[in-house]
């Protein structure tokens, strides 16, 4: 299991005034860092992969809890934008994972769900673009902007 923690400094402003000199998530409540408690918090929940999502500078934190080995937990870092709402950070962290292997008769029952709309294929297409805007689309595949960009002939 995979934990995302999404930390944004507007949120804990009430907390920076109270340590301002340390980064919120390394604030020490009762001799441990707050990110300690969310680290273990995910730990107990069986997670062994942790991502920290925040708009803040990251420095710091990573000096503390480096890779997340102490704990033993794989922690890693991502920087998200002020903007990003909660929408768009757990847009960016979808994994989609495809396989080759099925047996033949997949295809026409994949086809058969799709046509009943047992299956909701819209969520997975979300920017279409006509073949002459390809720099576009390559733009918001860059920036991680949308699960799936599709280009189309016009």
């Amino acid at each position: 299991m995979k934990t995302l923690i999404v930390h944004k400094e507007a949120d804990f402003n009430w907390l920076r005034r109270l340590f301002p000199d340390r980064s919120p998530l390394l604030a020490s409540v009762c001799n441990k860092p707050l990110l300690e408690y969310l680290l273990d918090f995910a730990i107990l929940s069986g997670s062994r992969h942790v991502r920290l999502a925040t708009d803040m500078p990251l420095v710091e934190v990573e000096a503390v809890f480096g890779d997340g080995s102490r704990w033993g937990v794989e922690l890693t870092y991502v920087s998200i934008r002020e903007a990003d709402d909660l929408e768009a950070v757990l847009l960016k962290e979808i994994e989609v994972s495809a396989s080759f292997a099925h047996v033949p008769s997949a295809w026409p029952r994949a086809l058969r769900m799709m046509a009943k709309g047992q299956v909701q294929t819209e969520p997975l297409a979300t920017n279409v673009f006509a073949l002459s805007d390809w720099r576009q689309a390559f733009d918001r595949f860059e920036a991680r902007e949308g699960l799936k960009n599709i280009l189309v002939p016009e």
